[in-house]
């Protein structure tokens, strides 16, 4: 029985040490997960898939329209209840970083799928970005790339509320 133990014991205790290796690992550069957390939300969108889309976005967020987190997630519980499904289409994105914040500006379009982009049409729309501390395994505390404001997606959401 005891020995049964320790080889518990030593399993917890390597599980434990994989998983924060596994949880602090490189992801990569702070451009390639910014663009990531971008894909993220926008595969999300087409997915209909709320908490995907939602994990690109701050629980600080706030917008020149006067959205918040809040506001963004009904809208998205509206928009997925509805029948169609969305192409969301994200061109030549322009990464500035400084430290722990970051601005990306990209071409947005986003439309319903078989028509032309009409939902919203092409424009050019600016994220901005924060650091901002995320778990990952449920455990382990890790910065992640969280959008905190879009300039210029009007109508993208108040619109459509």
């Amino acid at each position: 029985m005891k020995k049964l133990l320790y080889i518990l014991g030593a399993v917890l205790v390597v599980v434990i040490v994989i998983g924060y290796f596994v949880a602090n690992c490189d992801q990569g550069t702070d451009e390639t997960q910014i663009l990531a957390a971008i894909e993220r939300g926008r595969t999300g969108i087409e997915e209909k898939d709320l908490s995907k889309a939602m994990s690109a976005i701050s629980p600080n967020y706030k917008d020149e329209a006067g959205n918040n987190f809040d506001g963004i997630r009904l809208f998205g519980v509206q928009l997925f209840r509805s029948g169609a499904t969305y192409s969301v289409s994200v061109k030549n994105p322009a990464v500035k970083i400084n430290q722990n914040e970051a601005e990306v500006k990209a071409e947005v379009a986003i439309g319903v799928k078989g028509q032309d982009f009409g939902l919203i049409p092409p424009r050019v729309v600016t994220l901005q970005m924060k650091k901002e501390p995320a778990r990952r395994l449920l455990i382990y505390k890790v910065p992640q790339w969280k959008v905190t404001a879009m300039v210029n997606a009007s109508p993208l959401i108040d619109d459509n509320m």
